[in-house]
């Protein structure tokens, strides 16, 4: 699995309100911002801080789900990845839960998820059944 996770790699990243107010990326439950990461390994990289959209940003428990469910897509990605069913090894971002100390746009407190971010990311699938046919992924 060593090659199947993407870990942060950091221990500290700025995120400005301007790209906090208006995030890049929004799911059912988060919604996600870009910053960059200013300390450790991937200092300078860009990095992704997700929140939830309401309620539950100080609860751990929330945050636990995310991390349990990540986990579980390693264990399906390395599986996948050992079968070689395509050449290229798929990789799961590993996110972080991080407390936001001082912020001007969130509560203080506020925890989120924080993970290196992808260039070129496309979602290839949804909750609602919709599928990207143009690329030669089964």
């Amino acid at each position: 699995m060593g090659r199947t996770k993407r870990h942060n790699e950091s221990v500290e990243a700025e995120f400005y309100n301007a790209s906090l107010s208006k995030p890049f990326a929004e799911g059912g439950f988060h919604k996600a911002a870009k910053g960059k990461f200013t300390e450790g390994h991937r200092k300078g990289q860009k990095a992704v801080c997700k929140w939830f959209k309401s309620g539950h940003v100080h609860e751990e428990k929330f945050f636990k789900d995310d991390i349990r469910a990540m986990e579980m897509s390693v264990d399906l990605i390395a599986k996948w990845n050992k079968a070689k069913i395509i050449e290229q090894i798929v990789r799961v971002n590993v996110p972080e839960v991080w407390t936001f100390s001082t912020s001007d746009f969130f509560e203080k407190d506020t925890k989120v998820l924080v993970e290196p971010f992808i260039e070129n990311y496309r979602k290839f699938n949804s909750n609602t059944g919709w599928n990207d046919t143009s690329t030669p992924w089964p």
